[in-house]
Order: C-alpha cells, then sequence, then structure tokens
C-alpha cells in the first residue's frame, strides 16, 4: 500500500502535536529560540495548560494553541492561524493582555510581571505591508523607547516566506528554515530542509509519525472540514446580512418616495382621506 501523504502542519491540531507531543521538546526549543532570538539559548521552558479561564462566573475563556512559560516566568502563547478570521489583531491583542493579566494575584506587586508575548504563524498575508516576521509592542511614539513590562505579537505569514533555492543564507536562518517547512507543499522541499538541523530531522520525524497515525489523521480531516463548514456558513450570514440590509434599504426608499407623494397631493389641495387611499393603493 503507498504511504499516505503527509498531513500539513498548518493544520492546527497537527501544528499543535507536532510542538507539543512526547518527543517535541527540541524541536519547541528551536521554535522559540528562532523567533524570539534571545542572547543565551532557552534553557528552562513548561509546555503549561493551553486554557486560559478568566476571574468571574462570565469571564471569557480562550485556549491558547500552544503555551509555554519560560524559566524566569515569560508567557508565551504560540498560535497557528490557517485561514483569515474576523479580528485577529484584536484576538492576538487580547491574548497576550491575558498573558500579562493571568500572572498576579490580589495582593502582588506589579514588579513582578514578567513579558506576554503572541507568537501567530498565519497561513495567509494580514499585513499587505512589512517583511514575513514582524513585531508589535508597546512603545514611545516620540522616542521609540519600550514601555515595561514587554508585551508583543510576532506575526509570521507563511505566504510572505521566501524559498531557499538559490539563496544559501537563508539556509542559516532557522526562522526562515521552520517557516518554510510549514507553508512548503513539495516532500522534496521539506525532506531538505529536514536536513538543516537536528531540530528540524525530528520535526520531519514527527510530522511522518503523525501522518501515520489513523487517529491523528481522522481528527485533522475533521478539524479541515469543520473549519471549511464555519467559512461556508460564515460567508452565508455576510449575505443573508447583505441581503436583507439591500430590502431594509429598498423599503426606506419606498416609503421616503410615499411621503413625497403625500405632500404634493396635500400641497395640490387634494383632502386627507383621498390622500391615503392614493398611498394605499401605491403599496399595493
Amino acid at each position: 500500500m503507498a504511504d499516505k501523504p503527509l498531513l500539513d502542519p498548518t493544520n492546527d491540531l497537527v501544528f499543535k502535536l507536532l510542538l507539543t507531543g512526547p518527543d517535541s521538546r527540541e524541536v519547541l526549543r528551536y521554535v522559540l529560540e528562532a523567533v524570539l532570538r534571545p542572547t543565551r539559548p532557552i534553557a528552562d521552558f513548561t509546555v503549561a495548560d493551553p486554557a486560559r479561564t478568566g476571574d468571574g462566573l462570565d469571564a471569557k475563556e480562550i485556549v491558547f494553541d500552544v503555551r509555554v512559560v519560560l524559566g524566569d516566568g515569560t508567557e508565551i502563547d504560540v498560535e497557528m492561524q490557517s485561514r483569515p478570521v474576523p479580528g485577529l489583531r484584536s484576538r492576538l491583542v487580547y491574548y497576550a493582555a491575558r498573558g500579562l493579566t493571568a500572572q498576579l494575584r490580589a495582593g502582588e506587586d506589579y514588579r513582578a510581571l514578567r513579558p506576554s508575548l503572541v507568537v501567530a504563524f498565519l497561513g495567509y498575508v494580514e499585513l499587505v505591508e512589512g517583511p514575513y516576521h514582524q513585531r508589535f509592542d508597546l512603545r514611545g511614539v516620540e522616542t521609540g523607547l519600550p514601555f515595561d513590562p514587554p508585551i508583543a505579537v510576532h506575526t509570521l505569514e507563511l505566504p510572505k516566506v521566501p524559498p531557499l533555492d538559490g539563496r544559501p543564507g537563508l539556509r542559516h536562518d532557522p526562522l526562515v528554515v521552520f517557516s518554510r517547512f510549514l507553508a512548503c507543499r513539495s516532500p522534496d522541499e521539506r525532506r531538505a530542509l529536514a536536513s538543516e538541523s537536528a531540530a528540524m530531522r525530528r520535526a520531519a520525524e514527527i510530522l511522518a509519525h503523525l501522518s501515520s497515525d489513523e487517529l491523528v489523521r481522522r481528527r485533522a480531516e475533521d478539524r479541515e472540514a469543520r473549519l471549511l463548514l464555519d467559512k461556508v456558513l460564515r460567508r452565508q450570514e455576510l449575505e443573508d446580512a447583505a441581503a436583507a440590509a439591500e430590502a431594509e434599504g429598498a423599503a426606506r426608499g419606498r416609503e421616503q418616495a410615499l411621503r413625497e407623494v403625500a405632500t404634493r397631493l396635500a400641497a395640490a389641495g387634494v383632502d386627507a382621506e383621498m390622500v391615503q387611499k392614493v398611498l394605499e393603493s401605491m403599496r399595493g
């Protein structure tokens, strides 16, 4: 039997398993260091519970794709968004803010706050301008000085990632290598990318293992089907809303025209009863 094709690593379920499975620690470290470019290697981190429940019964609950807490307490949310969704930028800012607000309890010192970062891999172009990797944070408009504690959103738009062909220098950039691993559709390119480092070889092995797992494959396919259904339903909602607005606008226009007719008839001396009959006839 022929091998089944590899699962798409931009499927959010596959992405989570790729970075949080039992053999994924070095892959996750590789990705974190590629994005954050720390002055020293990340020695200590924990994959934490991705669910965030707010205070109060009516608080909004969120579930991150991958939530990481570094040894110094820095909170990092790593997201995969393969398709456009309304309000994405606001959602990413909200995730970063929740990473801050969840750190303290009543009476604790604000100086204990650690950075809260969101890393969002996007399977589409969200930002028309700029390179594939952009960082957004709190800085002074006049001075450009950062405002502590650091809160930042990293966006990585996969369609913008340059191919490595003919650009040997890019092979030394781990973020380009991993991003191409996510974005590419060629098995040959993915095999070539897997040879760039031990972490990338492990990523390729994990993806192959996930792709051979029938349960994972079914769950990933179900997830894709639900995303497509949501897309269709959102499109239908937009079309229904547009049709309703058009009908409402047409009704308002018709009533305005009738009011103008009534005004002219009254000005011509037509009595009110006759004006009403004319309007009822026009309304049909």
